[in-house]
């Protein structure tokens, strides 16, 4: 099968979903809804929608989330093996069910919801059975520090160990599909480092110190000292934060401070459209079907935001600013 053909089929199902995304004109659609009722009969025009304010919020958000698993799972269907890469990136949401299983052994939350990936799942995540379900899975050292580790280590320990993994995924691609997707992931990789740096700083007040060992530069040149710069740049003077490697990025402001919610708007917003542009630069390759699932992740977020957005009352151009998308 030529290298073309092995991607055709998949190539032509993904554009297909890519013409009825909310992105463009239709995301512009999108941030105009201003009742959660009409938001959800815009995305489930044969839906039924819940009653309650706080049932339809989650309900939207939920059922729009789970289209996107359905998606992505059904994409990796076509492939007679599944390609590590692949599976990685949907096996995110067994990432963020641990977390959630976490918190709730922390907290004691009941009636968690999680996310069912099916087959593709590392690990059966029934909460009755936890931290036990984790056993022979890639998280079964969680078992033993679950006793004597805090909350926001273990929180970060799961995010250092999935970018390994993903970065170990594209690592054992064959060279050209791994000199494609290589960049994507760094340039990932690195905002990620940047944005949990500037969380940090501002919202749990760390020196760089203390800080450091919370990072995953993961062998990326330059990193640290960028994340360094995070601590180091004055929160009033928002003009030197362009010192940082993604320049505006990280100078956002409100009332002449940084603003670490917008920077992570305009981070989101600076990956997706990165990795879209990614994806219709090189069609036929496993990198572009790679590109396709972080490019369907976004949009949950994004339909997550506006839905948060109009329960809070925020206006239509505050939720696209939030979003970076101004």
């Amino acid at each position: 099968m030529s290298h073309v053909s092995k991607y055709a089929f998949i190539h032509a199902k993904m554009h297909g979903l890519m013409a009825k995304s909310w992105f463009d004109e239709r995301l512009r659609f999108l941030f105009k809804i201003t009742s959660l009722i009409d938001l959800s009969k815009t995305l489930f025009p044969d839906g039924q929608s819940a009653a309650g304010e706080s049932e339809l919020i989650s309900d939207v958000q939920r059922k729009f989330e789970n289209s996107v698993i359905v998606t992505l799972a059904r994409l990796l269907s076509f492939f007679p093996s599944p390609p590590a890469l692949l599976l990685q990136a949907l096996r995110e949401y067994d990432y963020r069910n641990l977390l959630t299983l976490l918190r709730e052994k922390f907290s004691g939350l009941e009636n968690i919801r999680l996310w069912d990936i099916g087959r593709y799942s590392l690990f059966k995540h029934a909460a009755a059975e936890f931290p036990q379900s984790l056993r022979a899975t890639p998280f079964e050292k969680y078992i033993v520090l679950l006793d004597k580790t805090p909350l926001p280590e273990l929180e970060f320990q799961i995010g250092r160990q999935y970018y390994e993994e993903l970065i170990g995924c594209i690592s054992a691609l064959p060279a050209e599909e791994r000199k494609l997707v290589h960049p994507l992931a760094e340039t990932e990789i690195r905002l990620q480092n940047l944005l949990w740096a500037l969380r940090l700083r501002f919202y749990f007040n760390m020196s760089f110190g203390e800080a450091e060992k919370c990072l995953f530069p993961l062998g990326f040149a330059g990193l640290t000292n960028q994340v360094r710069l995070v601590f180091e740049l004055p929160p009033d003077d928002p003009k030197q934060w362009a010192r940082l490697r993604f320049g505006n990025l990280f100078s956002a402001q409100r009332d002449g401070v940084i603003d670490p919610e917008a920077i992570e708007g305009r981070a989101n917003q600076y990956i997706y459209k990165k990795t879209r542009r990614f994806f219709y630069a090189h069609p036929f390759t496993l990198a572009s079907v790679y590109a396709f699932f972080r490019i369907k992740k976004y949009e949950a977020r994004l339909v997550t935001s506006v839905s948060e957005g109009i329960r809070m009352g925020i206006s239509p151009r505050e939720i696209e600013e939030a979003m970076g998308v101004l």
